[in-house]
């Protein structure tokens, strides 16, 4: 951490558009469903995260590429305003976009163009930027060579990785087994171990103690977050409100953890503020807005 106090975090993600579209339900197969509202912000799920540790009192220094278009402009233009150290790449091609339908019960599906992409050439000015950082918070919204290459520097440097395994891939199980801490949700984790005959949360309680990882996050929506540490399971419960849109919640999470962890917070602790973070976030529209402050935080 800096002297300041504020936790230094750095953050590796993908950038770009987000379009945000309001239906009553998801499609059936071959139907066409009306958007009531639509709405644009820049994103992503490293993007959003930089944002919300910023938001929530910390420093992060977030490294992202973008194409050469309006979108790629937009991605900048909105760090610069608030006050996020970064290094965005530009690249020939186009920015992301991410399209996130939100039902009427505040559920959303995100579908997501990733386009250009950072490549493990554009790592070593970020090595630079967080030589005397504390924790990286890792998502899998980049390449797998450039995930590779951060864990085998992170490593070789004594830094602690929060690695958040979304979207989940083949390779999110070996890059767990080396990260400091995993942050997945119910269906990444069964995903990611292969855990299909696991069907409550009762059931994960029992199985987490036996799979060879000294901490973790379980993230369960409105039903809080189970909280693996020493072979022992604790269940925290969420803050209890009215969802109005789920979209970002767990980008909030994340960075909500890793400011707390940051402060010398246990990962009890830690979680709980992170659950009020992630629990204010669901209660207002879209992402970046829906973001807490610290002084929010502070209040509950």
């Amino acid at each position: 951490m800096k002297k300041n106090n504020k936790t230094k975090v750095g953050i590796v993600g993908l950038c770009g558009q987000s379009i945000f579209m309001k239906i009553d339900h998801f499609h059936k197969p071959e139907e066409t469903v009306h958007a009531s509202e639509i709405h644009q912000e820049v994103g992503g799920k490293g993007y959003n995260q930089a944002v919300a540790v910023k938001r929530l009192g910390g420093e992060p220094f977030f490294l992202g590429a973008v194409g050469d278009d309006i979108s790629g402009k937009h991605c900048c233009d909105y760090l610069i305003d608030q006050k996020i150290s970064f290094n965005i790449i530009k690249k020939v091609g186009k920015t992301a976009l991410a399209v996130i339908l939100c039902d009427k019960k505040g559920y959303n599906q995100v579908t997501v163009y990733p386009g250009v992409a950072l490549e493990e050439n554009d790592l070593s000015s970020f090595y630079q930027e967080v030589a005397d950082f504390d924790f990286l918070l890792l998502n899998q919204e980049v390449p797998q060579t450039v995930i590779t290459s951060i864990v085998t520097w992170t490593q070789a440097n004594h830094k602690k990785i929060i690695f958040n395994p979304a979207p989940v891939t083949s390779f999110s199980q070996q890059i767990a087994k080396k990260a400091w801490l995993i942050t997945p949700n119910w269906h990444e984790v069964r995903q990611m171990l292969t855990l299909h005959d696991i069907n409550t949360i009762d059931d994960l309680i029992g199985v987490l103690p036996n799979l060879n990882f000294p901490r973790m996050i379980v993230t369960l929506g409105k039903e809080g977050a189970l909280v693996l540490e020493d072979g022992k399971v604790t269940h925290l419960p969420a803050l209890k409100v009215k969802a109005i849109d789920t979209t970002g919640a767990g980008d909030v999470f994340n960075a909500a953890l890793v400011v707390a962890m940051g402060e010398k917070k246990t990962l009890l602790e830690a979680t709980k503020f992170a659950l009020i973070a992630s629990g204010l976030s669901v209660t207002r529209e879209y992402v970046l807005a829906a973001i807490p402050s610290r002084e929010e935080l502070l209040k509950i």
